[in-house]
């Protein structure tokens, strides 16, 4: 998974725009590919059925919002398979029967090895996200990891609602277990006055221990 790939992953609609080198890295095929695409579907149909398969390789999901796709993708494609690229750059124009943009996902899904995330891959993505809250329990950067294992083991990205739910309860669980082992360790009564030390205010200032240790330093420094 590349860096500059992470901000794409789980978009369910195209970005505004692409660059030249996204362009070539996922809407532009070789000719075994091309070829794939002429074997399964009459030429009519070719376009809807590549657009899929590269936006599926882009954000390792489905593309689901007909309102915008960038014209020069549609070009682009066009220009490979042969066939002309609709004036109006929306999926309306590609799609006039739902059964046939399904028929393109569950083909580009087949076809660029991609599969639904089962019970096995969930209990694998819950075991990947407890390892990973040891350098960062913070929502959104777990969301990320999340993201990126999934299109890294080629699993189909969840709607972003399930992938929320999913990393807040392996932060709760997690949270949960290093409260009871503090427990265990020094015993509830020291952490109780250990927090209750913690939420008292700094002598001269308004702010709390843990507010202040909490709080990033102000300048780049050994001292801070």
């Amino acid at each position: 998974m590349q860096d500059w790939q992470l901000p794409y992953l789980g978009r369910r609609a195209f970005p505004a725009e692409l660059s030249d080198f996204e362009l070539r890295q996922f809407f532009t095929f070789d000719e075994i590919e091309r070829a794939g695409i002429r074997q399964a579907f009459r030429s009519r149909l070719r376009l809807g059925a590549a657009l899929q398969l590269g936006f599926l390789r882009l954000t390792g999901a489905t593309l689901r919002s007909m309102e915008y796709v960038p014209a020069t993708v549609l070009k682009l494609l066009g220009s490979q398979l042969g066939v002309p690229a609709p004036d109006l750059a929306t999926l309306r124009a590609l799609y006039r029967r739902e059964m046939t943009r399904m028929a393109h996902q569950s083909w580009a899904i087949d076809y660029a090895g991609f599969r639904a995330l089962d019970s096995d891959g969930e209990a694998l993505l819950i075991a990947f996200l407890r390892d990973r809250t040891t350098s960062s329990i913070t929502k959104p950067r777990l969301e990320q990891d999340a993201r990126a294992w999934l299109h890294r083991n080629s699993y189909l990205i969840p709607r972003a609602r399930w992938l929320t739910q999913s990393v807040r309860a392996a932060i709760r669980t997690v949270t949960s277990e290093d409260h009871a082992a503090l427990v265990k360790a020094v015993g509830a009564t020291s952490l109780g006055a250990c927090l209750g030390r913690l939420l008292e205010r700094r002598d001269g200032h308004t702010m709390t221990h843990l507010e202040w240790l909490r709080r990033p330093p102000g300048k780049r420094s050994l001292k801070t």
